[in-house]
């Protein structure tokens, strides 16, 4: 029987199947099962994850009856999109299966049934980058379906992202320019899109074709000739006519340089750019080695001290941290308690001389304290965004990362981090 402070699932649809089910088993077994273990039934189903619908029609009743859920996952593809530079709004299997994956993990997750990831490890190692947007973006799942994402559920919806980026092959463009002929030209383009599968090359053409090339649309350009630094007002990077393994190298970089600019222009479109996140009055750089808890409570204390969140909050943090791992990786930890607690958006940073134990085998010495609030002006999404900016640079360079724990200035330190968001 499932007692009375028990939360009921409530979802119409869940209801149907478990109607259903119960009518034919009634019949099957001619018996009545009662009320209670009906409700048990439904409980079963509302965990379960939907594999495929037999029917259009199904599919629609179930986005329609819970359109809630269904326009939450729109939400966080567009904020997914905005971290990756990769359009994947229009992935409609995307939708559906997080739709699908979401109906049921929200559930358990609200009932406190944690399930293990036996790929976690292998997805924090192949895909870090993709790894941290989906925990990164994970707080408006939290916000607003009031639950506590897991380090495994974010596995789960790493795997779902990683599938769309492999079908979007991305949304970067670049055009071959060179003048030694088609058959040069279509060489460079196959080896280029043999070793580098995530960009497409929109045109091949030659140095006449400046226009041609402005017109295109493409991002930048590859020429095995030394052109300059741009040409149809576009950035050029000068490669080798057979493609070595350093112009693959330089290619990708720009690559990346780029996305980095898309979701810096998205940023700016959404006019939350002149916000700071970083405030030099929450920047530490602790002398004396400190346990995990000792730490993030010192660090709440002083959030509190100042009015950026309520005494919740440092429970809400252990509550988390007993939950699942908040360790990204590199040193790397992205402690966050729950947004109801928050008074006003902060990020709060301890930089290590030593690392100190996160979990089982995770040392971390980079501690950034998440504190963000939705509110009417400075909207959840856009705070993830903004952050990310900073994280993604980060994780992805070790040049930067090392850079930045080596800054010995709180003043500094701020500025940095708050001008690497812009």
């Amino acid at each position: 029987m499932i007692h009375d402070g028990f939360q009921r699932d409530n979802s119409a649809f869940n209801r149907k199947i478990a109607d259903d089910l119960t009518a034919r088993l009634e019949k099957r077994y001619i018996t009545s099962i009662p009320k209670e273990e009906q409700e048990y039934l439904q409980l079963c189903i509302s965990i379960s994850e939907i594999q495929n619908f037999t029917d259009p029609s199904s599919r629609q009743t179930c986005e329609t009856e819970e359109s809630d859920l269904f326009e939450l996952v729109k939400r966080y593809i567009a904020i997914v999109s905005k971290m990756t530079g990769i359009n994947l709004q229009t992935d409609r299997p995307l939708c559906d299966d997080l739709f699908l994956y979401l109906r049921s993990a929200v559930r358990r997750l609200q009932y406190g049934i944690l399930m293990p990831n036996p790929l976690l490890p292998q997805v924090k190692a192949e895909y870090p980058n993709l790894f941290t947007v989906a925990w990164s973006a994970s707080v408006l799942i939290e916000e607003e379906m009031h639950v506590e994402v897991s380090e495994n559920e974010v596995g789960f919806l790493t795997i779902y992202i990683a599938g769309a980026v492999e079908r979007a092959n991305s949304t970067v463009q670049a055009c071959i320019l060179c003048n030694y002929g088609v058959g040069v030209s279509q060489l460079l383009k196959a080896q280029i899109e043999r070793s580098i599968p995530n960009l497409s090359v929109s045109a091949v053409a030659t140095f006449q074709d400046a226009e041609k090339v402005r017109n295109n649309g493409c991002d930048f350009v590859i020429t095995p000739e030394e052109i300059g630094q741009t040409f149809g007002g576009k950035d050029v990077v000068t490669v080798n006519n057979f493609l070595i393994p350093y112009d693959i190298k330089k290619i990708k970089e720009k690559i990346f340089e780029i996305r980095r600019k898309k979701i810096s222009r998205a940023a700016q479109e959404d006019d939350y750019h002149h916000i700071q996140l970083f405030d030099s009055n929450f920047i530490q750089f602790p002398d004396s080695a400190f346990r995990k808890e000792d730490l993030l409570e010192e660090m709440c204390r002083s959030l509190e001290h100042m009015g950026y969140i309520s005494s919740e909050f440092f429970r809400s943090v252990q509550k988390r941290e007993k939950a699942a791992s908040t360790y990204i990786g590199k040193g790397v930890a992205i402690p966050h308690g729950s947004t109801k607690f928050v008074e006003r958006p902060i990020i709060s940073v301890a930089i290590l001389k030593e690392p100190i134990l996160w979990n089982d085998g995770e040392l971390a010495d980079f501690i950034f304290l998440l504190a963000l609030k939705p509110n009417h002006t400075f909207s959840i999404q856009s705070q993830v965004m903004k952050f990310y900016t900073v994280l993604s640079s980060l994780m992805d360079n070790d040049r930067k990362l090392n850079d930045a724990k080596n800054i010995k200035s709180k003043t500094e330190f701020a500025d940095y981090m708050n001008r690497l968001t812009q």
